[in-house]
């Protein structure tokens, strides 16, 4: 089957969740991409990404500079995840014959050589994991881009909302996407959600088409 789902794994999740809650989300993925094989993941930063932020202040790094250290601390994370989701490996992703790639195990996909040779975005932190998994997503014409995250979904007026426009969503405040991926999003017609990760049933609901609970973005 085609790759047309892609799973952004916050950091938050490995930063905030207990042991119990992220090998039970390992496994679930797991389980789904046996029954699917349709998605792959794209980790955020987490703690690795953290450190680079303290760093960047401490030694005064512009935010190219930052921006690379930040990738590679993708990479960190999508090799932590892999003790975590059995039957997963490492992939350094390309645009080129991905869409047409068979997978027998769940992708965890390393970024750095897209990010060199392909990415259009900025390289400050209004491009965080967010933007870079948003915009691979258009690039594989992937249908549905879910991001997990420690939160239930999109709070307005401090109520979870079950769906939203993207206009709205650059209006608040407060979100949980970073400033480039409402824009992204805006480019192509595809299915964007904010799950709680933590709480591993939700996407394993999102994907077999039942209820669940989180955020729908109106692309």
């Amino acid at each position: 089957m085609k790759i047309d789902t892609i799973i952004k794994l916050g950091g938050s999740i490995t930063e905030r969740g207990t042991l119990k809650q992220i090998v039970q989300l390992g496994k679930t993925l797991s389980s789904l991409f046996d029954r699917r094989q349709n998605f792959a993941i794209i980790p955020g930063g987490g703690l690795f990404a953290e450190f680079v932020r303290e760093t960047q202040e401490k030694y005064s790094l512009d935010d190219e500079q930052a921006h690379w250290m930040a990738i590679q601390a993708m990479e960190q994370h999508a090799s932590l995840l892999l003790k975590f989701i059995p039957n997963s490996n490492l992939h350094d992703f390309s645009s080129k014959g991905f869409e047409s790639l068979i997978l027998d195990k769940l992708p965890i996909l390393r970024v750095m050589k897209y990010m060199r040779t392909e990415s259009d975005l900025e390289k400050t932190w209004n491009s965080t994991s967010d933007a870079i998994a948003t915009e691979i997503a258009l690039k594989i014409k992937a249908k549905k881009i879910v991001f997990l995250k420690d939160i239930d979904g999109i709070i307005v007026k401090e109520k979870l909302v079950k769906k939203i426009t993207i206009q709205k969503l650059l209006e608040l405040k407060t979100s949980p996407l970073d400033n480039n991926t409402p824009r992204i999003l805006q480019r192509k017609n595809i299915k964007a959600y904010v799950l709680n990760g933590l709480i591993h049933d939700r996407i394993e609901n999102l994907l077999e088409g039942k209820e669940f609970i989180g955020t729908e973005i109106i692309c």
